[in-house]
């Protein structure tokens, strides 16, 4: 396939388009893929040949037209999931309070999204009750049709624990509460984490436009002392 063949990974764009509900255009991936391409090659040869003024320009171009619909695409798609990450612990507290009181889990689900309207994970879960509602499989299958789209492993986690428990035919509220438990520590540890990130990037931004400042601006009558004692 041309585009696999460009460098597009065209399993990850699909998914992509499924997370964000965009028509797939293959098409105009590739197209961009060919002409950042031609820009590479035309910065390349004016470049070596002419002046190295004009690669530059060329190769953002390239870059421009080969990563930049990808890039923002990949963007919104890890937003997205980090949303539905954020939103599951408070989602599966108010799940197990339902579950406790005897509701059947669809209920309970169905009960949680109406109240949670505004929220990305809340919608998704809507989504799949009405499908089920429509005939399109049931409500198990789509909750892991919600899972598989998105991949976030603590939602995929939750969502075949519930399913196998239902299955089973053992307590899924017992399942839900356990899993909660679960993936509460597990969204801790992930916030500390992207805690201890965040940190050591505003260490690396200070050292940039603080530190190196200061040095420069310390070194620069030393240098100009040197200078002018050569000359």
């Amino acid at each position: 396939m041309i585009a696999m063949k460009l460098g597009i990974e065209v399993e990850k764009y699909y998914k992509a388009c499924a997370i964000l509900r965009k028509e797939p255009d293959m098409l105009h991936l590739v197209m961009n893929h060919i002409y950042g391409i031609f820009f590479a090659g035309i910065g390349l040869a004016l470049g070596f040949t002419i002046s190295y003024l004009f690669l530059m320009p060329c190769l953002v171009a390239a870059a421009i037209l080969c990563f930049l619909d990808q890039k923002v695409m990949d963007a919104k798609v890890d937003d997205m999931r980090s949303q539905i990450s954020g939103e599951l612990p408070r989602f599966l507290d108010l799940l197990q309070t339902e579950l406790q009181v005897g509701l059947p889990v669809e209920k309970a689900i169905y009960i949680l999204c109406s109240r949670m309207k505004e929220t990305l994970l809340a919608k998704e879960f809507m989504r799949a009750l009405h499908e089920m509602q429509m005939g399109a499989g049931g409500w198990q299958e789509a909750m892991e049709n919600i899972a598989q789209k998105y991949d976030v492993e603590t939602l995929s986690e939750f969502v075949l624990n519930v399913t196998t428990a239902y299955r089973k035919g053992t307590s899924v509220a017992e399942t839900v509460t356990r899993k909660a438990d679960e993936i509460h520590k597990t969204h801790l540890l992930t916030v500390k984490e992207r805690a201890g990130k965040v940190q050591n990037y505003i260490i690396v931004v200070m050292m940039i436009f603080y530190l190196v400042p200061t040095i420069l601006f310390l070194l620069i009558p030393t240098l100009t002392q040197i200078s002018g004692g050569l000359m």
